[in-house]
């Protein structure tokens, strides 16, 4: 089994293009099930993409290497298309890529409400 950037070059391809990033690294390890990772970092947000025994995912770094499922993230912002369902690969993608725009807004607004609470000290 190839590595992510070879066997999902069309869906890594539009997720660089869509969010702006780039080819961090990858890691693909060919005798544990073809498992791998593709880091995507861009100026305002960090992607992983994940092979896990066959399955793919997307996470999204929240702060510190801290990573959240990108279904979760979608469905927290009223864009998962069908609430509580995994989306296929390629569906997921495609409601990210569709909704970069709005999605790098609200990342650009969560931070900035995080750096403002922070600044304000505890209540």
């Amino acid at each position: 089994m190839p590595a992510l950037t070879t066997d999902y070059a069309i869906e890594i391809g539009r997720l660089t293009t869509s969010f702006a990033l780039a080819v961090e690294r990858e890691h693909y390890f060919p005798k544990s099930f073809g498992d791998g990772i593709v880091i995507l970092s861009g100026p305002a947000l960090r992607m992983r993409v994940i092979r896990e025994r066959l399955q793919l995912f997307i996470e999204l770094e929240e702060s510190d290497d801290r990573w959240r499922d990108a279904d979760d993230e979608l469905q927290s912002m009223g864009l998962q298309p069908t609430p509580g369902v995994r989306l296929a690969f390629p569906r997921l993608v495609d409601v990210l890529c569709a909704n970069a725009p709005r999605f790098l807004q609200q990342r650009l607004l969560n931070v900035l409400q995080r750096s403002v609470a922070l600044r304000a000290g505890p209540v």
